[in-house]
């Protein structure tokens, strides 16, 4: 939790999108997919950081901070920064991150996940009618320890396979990519409906284009 809040100074708030348990288990099933993962496949945050996310979003960045220079104290070994978009992880994390050791490899997951969320919410508020919901998050609050818990529920699915216990290969594509395609063209339609609803009721009648016609 405090890896999030030390980039929220205080008496200041940071939007942080809220899931349902749908939403969580999607979040999760596309970030494995990106990294490249099947249902046999570990999940490498340090290979996802790199090489996918570092090599598909110019804007993103991250630097590995020596021990002796990291001034985040010393519970927090990792660290997102949405506003610069940015994760800051600790050297001797990264290093143990390298080596396979689970701890770290989960620490760095827990930030990678911070940054799909912030991702998702600047995509979303640029989808003209997709509804969503945020949360206004300040330092130690209780919608901060909230965001905290999602971003711990969505790291623990990448690196077990509760994602994929009891349900066939069908299912999984149902579940995690067909029903949030159709989720997101359905509201795409339904304002496209809207816009042109709104466009037939302008038109003029054929009274008024008559009238336009003998002027």
């Amino acid at each position: 939790m405090e890896a999030q809040q030390n980039d929220v100074a205080e008496n200041q708030t940071v939007p942080v999108l809220v899931l349902t348990d749908a939403g969580i288990q999607r979040v999760a099933f596309w970030l494995r997919v990106l990294g490249g993962c099947n249902r046999h496949t570990q999940f490498d945050p340090i290979y996802v950081m790199e090489c996918v996310i570092a090599a598909q979003d110019e804007t993103f960045n991250y630097f590995i901070i020596e021990k002796s220079d990291w001034f985040y104290g010393t519970s927090c070994q990792a660290l997102y920064k949405p506003v610069e978009n940015t994760i800051y992880i600790r050297s001797d994390v990264y290093d143990a991150a390298l080596e396979g050791k689970g701890q770290a490899l989960i620490t760095i997951a827990h930030e990678i996940c911070h940054y799909i969320q912030n991702l998702l919410l600047r995509i979303f508020s640029c989808i003209p009618g997709l509804t969503y919901k945020t949360e206004s998050c300040a330092q130690d609050s209780i919608q901060m320890q909230a965001h905290e818990i999602q971003t711990d529920s969505i790291t623990v699915l990448l690196f077990t396979d509760e994602l994929f216990l009891g349900k066939s290969d069908e299912e999984i594509v149902t579940a995690y990519i067909i029903a949030p395609i159709t989720e997101c063209v359905c509201v795409l339609i339904e304002k496209l409906g809207e816009k042109i609803a709104k466009r037939w009721q302008s038109f003029p009648t054929t009274k008024q284009r008559r009238e336009v016609c003998v002027v």
